[in-house]
């Protein structure tokens, strides 16, 4: 990557703060991070009008004859480690950002939340090969070396094998590892994938930030014929883009079917972010029906 890395942390991190206040949503970080793993019982206490309806208990309501509540001692320090996406892949945009730095935003302002109540952050990093791994920390250390990490030009470059990241993952990781949060385009996801990717959500509770730009969908209506290239072969094809648009269009929704239909059967939560649009305030929705979702 030789341009300059286009992105704004820290107002990236203050308007994140901002609408995750609005929407009430930094205290109940645990339960976004966990949905109810590494949560345990304490008792029960009485429903109130604003409690999650999904937390009352029936039939001990029904023994106390009133709405009771389940309780539970919410685990402090968590741990939450990012699988981040530095490949050639992410280097790429039609709007005023690329990828990466579209993912740098999200990914610095989901870590800061994070770490602003006490907790750790790790990092992996990812092309076609496990490039670094950043063992959880607490604090402005953690930040800055997450920071750091995600923003340097040089770091970015190679194909992508989400694979060898998930494989890694699930090798050393430890278990104490709360959460896992993937942050990539997820175009290299695939067959080969899916096995180790469930033993792994199974393993940690995890949730998927898809960062996607138009050109991952369409092809741009280019006049005339235009030469292809495979950066991993340096096989070339000739081809006019008017032609293939659709067929185009049509494979890549067939493959991102496929990617949802896979995070679904393994319960997992993800959304989709597009580099011309804000991510805040839909970022803060998907956290919020996780919350509801426990």
């Amino acid at each position: 990557m030789q341009r300059k890395f286009n992105a704004d942390i820290g107002e990236s991190i203050d308007k994140f703060k901002r609408v995750m206040k609005e929407f009430r949503l930094r205290k109940k970080l645990y339960r976004v991070m966990l949905r109810g793993r590494g949560l345990e019982f304490e008792g029960y206490r009485a429903y109130a009008p604003d409690d999650d309806a999904s937390l009352i208990d029936w039939k001990a309501s029904k023994r106390a004859n009133k709405l009771l509540a389940k309780q539970y001692r919410e685990e402090q320090n968590l741990k939450v480690v990012f699988i981040y996406d530095v490949s050639e892949n992410m280097v790429l945009g039609s709007s005023e950002k690329l990828k990466c730095e579209y993912a740098a935003e999200v990914g610095a302002a989901l870590a800061q939340l994070i770490l602003s109540f006490g907790n750790k952050v790790g990092l992996i990093t990812f092309s076609n090969e496990v490039t670094n791994y950043i063992p959880p920390m607490r604090g402005r250390q953690a930040l800055g070396a997450f920071v750091k990490e995600i923003t340097e030009p040089s770091k970015y470059g190679g194909h992508s094998d989400l694979c060898k990241a998930v494989e890694f993952a699930y090798k050393y990781l430890p278990s104490e590892i709360n959460s896992v949060v993937f942050l990539s385009d997820f175009v290299s996801f695939n067959e080969r994938c899916k096995g180790v990717f469930s033993a792994l959500v199974k393993k940690f509770e995890s949730f998927v930030l898809i960062v996607r730009d138009k050109l991952d969908y369409e092809m741009p209506a280019l006049a005339g014929e235009v030469v292809l290239q495979d950066p991993r072969t340096g096989e070339q094809v000739v081809v006019n883009p008017k032609v293939v648009r659709k067929a185009y269009s049509e494979f890549v929704k067939k493959r991102y079917e496929a990617i949802s239909r896979t995070l679904v059967s393994n319960r997992v939560d993800f959304l989709e972010l597009r580099t011309d649009e804000e991510f805040s305030v839909k970022l803060a929705e998907f956290l919020k029906a996780r919350v509801l979702r426990k």
